[in-house]
């Protein structure tokens, strides 16, 4: 994204991280949970009941779904993670449950997107 400042750099490179410590097995989930961190405040939609009407932007969207095992992992440890938190402040936050990805990719704006978990940014 050409219009990424340093707030939202910030955001991707934190979720990077702890995409990162996920993939090789670190301790994330216990830790974080252990903490007594709160978890992400969002707006939780599916593709059939999915508007940016009247939301204030920016909007970030994260794409989810019950059988994704990434999805349910970023849900235990990144989005309780309190920097995640503290970043994520700045936007209106969307979880879109997408159990169907056509669906998903039918919405203007996702026609992108390969797999989930995915993010989706709208200014």
């Amino acid at each position: 994204l050409d219009l990424i400042d340093d707030g939202l750099q910030n955001l991707f490179l934190l979720l990077q991280a702890q995409n990162v410590a996920l993939a090789v097995g670190a301790e994330g989930e216990q830790a974080v949970n252990a903490a007594g961190e709160q978890p992400l405040a969002a707006i939780a939609m599916t593709p059939e009941t999915f508007s940016l009407d009247g939301l204030p932007r920016p909007v970030l969207v994260d794409c989810w779904a019950s059988w994704c095992k990434n999805c349910a992992a970023m849900e235990k440890t990144v989005f309780v993670d309190s920097q995640v938190v503290k970043e994520l402040e700045r936007f209106t936050v969307v979880r879109l449950q997408a159990e169907d990805m056509s669906a998903l990719r039918r919405l203007p704006g996702f026609s992108e997107v390969k797999g989930l978990p995915a993010f989706v940014l709208f200014e």
